[in-house]
Order: C-alpha cells, then structure tokens, then sequence
C-alpha cells in the first residue's frame, strides 16, 4: 500500500469526498485553510474610468475564463469600458490567446503574468472586483485574498463560497449565460458609495475567517492526533 500510515487534510467536505473517493479507507481530517492574517483592506478604487476585473490564478480551461469574456464581449456595456486584467501562471498558451481574442473598444483583457504574494497589494489596488467563473475550486485563496483587500468577487457556484450578495461579498452565479449577464449588468451600475460599503464587508468577513478560532483548533488537531 503506497499510502500506508498517510494521513490526509482535506480544506472542505467536497475534497473529503474526492480524497475518499479515489484512497479509500484513509483517514482525512477536515480543517480549512489558514490564509494571509496581514493583508490590510485598500482605498476603493475610483469608478471615474473602466471597470477592472482581476482574474488571478493559473491560465487553465478549469478556470473558465473564456466563458466570462465571451459573454462580456457579446454584451451591450452601455458606453462604459470593462477591463480584464490575468494575472498568474499560463499553463495553455492556446486558451490564453482564445481569451485575448475578445478584446475590442469596450472590452480591454490583457495578461500581466505572474507577480510575486508581495506584489499583489499593487495588482489590488486597481481591481474593483475579483472575477473567478471556475468550473471547480476546493478553496480559492485568491478569494480570501481578495477579500482581505476589500474587493468583492464574482464567482460561480463551483467554489464553497454561498450566500455573497446576501452578505455583500459579491456574487456567487450558476454557470448559464444569461445568469451572468445579469451580474455584469448589476455591476455596471454600482456606485463608489455601493463599492465603499462592499468593501468594508468584504474586509470583515476576511477577518473573521483569518482569525476564526475553530479554524485554529482544526488544523492543530492534525498535528496532535494520535
């Protein structure tokens, strides 16, 4: 048995099941990720220019971009400008340029590569929101993150995150068409004191799961099992 004596930390119910799934009969201790406790909440970003859409993360089709710009591309934004900024690893240089492709006069996506954890405070500070239409997430650390700076995030339901605009998180939206639509619409309209008033929710949030104590106990518990 190559996992003979491994014992495994899954961050959600989901990936307890995918690990049991594929190792049976192991033992998986539940306990969710800690995250960066020094991030610090930024100015809101001025909506005077463009909305800024941040996708963070590896350039893969799981990530599902291409889905989101294809729809942006084909909307009516109603004279305003959106702007899509990648930012992170190109693992499909094909899928990558399938997305840039829809670039036009309203919608402007450009890819800045990878940037160093230090660095992202500055890629922060010019997004309004973070744009994630994952087909499969177990986490999402650049979620937390994004929150951590006060951005909220638009997100499929694909991830573990629910009940975002409830909260005043963002957006949390199957993966129909039409459904998108709707939340990019939603967001064209937003205003400076919406987003002022987003972001300190999205600030909270972030600090009461960075220092959530049961978070803490969970994840000492996979240190001193037995």
């Amino acid at each position: 048995d190559f996992f003979r004596g491994v014992e495994f930390h899954a961050s959600t119910e989901e990936e307890v099941r995918e690990v049991k799934m594929h190792i049976p009969g192991k033992k998986v201790f539940v306990a969710r990720n800690f995250s960066d406790p020094t991030l610090k909440p930024l100015p809101t970003t001025p909506l005077s220019g463009p909305i800024n859409l941040l996708c963070l993360g590896r350039v893969h089709p799981i990530k599902n971009l291409l889905f989101a710009v294809k729809i942006l591309s084909e909307m009516n934004l109603n004279g305003r400008k959106v702007c899509v900024n990648i930012v992170g690893p190109s693992e499909d240089e094909n899928y990558l340029n399938s997305i840039l492709r829809f670039s036009n006069a309203s919608l402007d996506i450009s890819y800045s590569g990878t940037v160093s954890h230090q660095g992202l405070r500055e890629v922060f500070k010019h997004t309004h929101y973070l744009l994630m239409p994952t087909m499969h997430e177990n986490y999402g650390h650049a979620i937390i993150e994004s929150w951590g700076f006060g951005r909220p995030v638009l997100l499929s339901d694909k991830t573990p995150w629910r009940d975002l605009q409830k909260k005043g998180l963002g957006y949390c939206t199957p993966l129909e068409p039409a459904l998108w639509e709707a939340v990019f619409k939603e967001i064209l309209l937003v205003t400076e004191t919406d987003l002022k008033g987003l972001s300190a929710k999205c600030n909270a949030h972030y600090q009461e799961l960075v220092f959530d104590p049961k978070i803490l106990k969970a994840n000492s518990a996979i240190f001193t099992s037995a």
